[in-house]
């Protein structure tokens, strides 16, 4: 066992076994254990508010560029999925892997992958893991990284396949997806729910906007459906619902949509209940 080679497939940072055939994982990873006692793994499963929450909370409305407190779009993803982390240990929620990374391959961890890099899924991943020791009823972080590239998986650009977690990866730009709402005032009643702003805070400005101390937030194309992205533009990091860039509506700078990525996170109603899954056994089965 401790120079046995075990093939480990992420299910959104998921350190979970990957089946030889037909995997749907997010990243692929390789991880080495001396240790012959049976572990869980936790599946990097994050709720639909802990995940919603860390993408928009501290970067809505911020100004678009290079320095600090700005984004461009492809610093912006990075600096997003990266906070999804959690840093506590949590053996209930499934929320619990560390010092997330996220970088173009052959690079240095602080850099960003740009449009490029994800839709040629040049993208690399670390991160530290949460296990469960079964015989100690305890939780403990893996000693080394768990590391990966995102696996070349594309969800394609209908809107029936988009789902939380994916990269929307354009010609020349990249968002991520924030979820299906009616409209911008369902958006922004969420973002309330989710404490990202205080009741009362956000101000529509018109049929198209919702404003933030004078900084769109929000902003709604008519026609454009009830598909929402998040995503730096020359105006500012904001929500909208132009997934589809079209000239029509002023958005064809962003480029043709071609891929929806799975990050490898895995986003889950909050109601359900994560279950951890034994690495070990499953490694020696496969």
């Amino acid at each position: 066992m401790n120079n046995m080679r075990k093939k480990l497939v992420v299910l959104g940072l998921v350190a979970s076994i990957a089946v030889s055939q037909g995997t749907n994982a997010g990243i692929v990873t390789e991880a080495k254990s001396s240790d012959t006692k049976i572990k869980k793994t936790f599946d990097k499963e994050v709720t639909d508010d802990v995940y919603q929450k860390a993408i928009a909370k501290g970067f809505l409305g911020k100004k678009y560029g290079t320095g600090k407190g700005r984004y461009l779009c492809n610093t912006y993803v990075k600096k997003a999925l990266e906070k999804v982390a959690n840093k506590k240990l949590n053996k209930t929620k499934g929320e619990s892997f560390k010092n997330l990374k996220i970088s173009p391959k052959g690079e240095k961890s602080s850099s960003a992958p740009t449009s490029y890099d994800w839709n040629s899924y040049r993208v690399k991943i670390t991160f530290r893991d949460c296990v469960y020791d079964e015989e100690t009823d305890e939780a403990s972080w893996e000693s080394q990284k768990s590391y990966g590239n995102i696996k070349k998986q594309n969800c394609g650009t209908s809107y029936d396949s988009l789902e939380l977690g994916q990269v929307l990866a354009y010609k020349g730009h990249v968002a991520l997806y924030f979820g299906k709402y009616e409209s911008m005032d369902e958006v922004a009643e969420r973002l309330v729910e989710l404490g990202v702003y205080k009741e009362g805070s956000l101000t529509k400005k018109s049929d198209r906007y919702v404003n933030k101390k004078g900084r769109t937030i929000i902003r709604e194309y008519s026609g454009a459906g009830e598909h929402w992205r998040i995503h730096a533009t020359c105006s500012g990091l904001m929500i909208d619902n132009s997934i589809v860039s079209k000239s029509s509506l002023g958005t064809s700078s962003f480029g043709k949509w071609k891929k929806s990525i799975p990050t490898g996170i895995e986003v889950v109603e909050k109601e359900e209940e994560l279950d951890p899954v034994d690495t070990v056994e499953a490694a020696v089965e496969n």
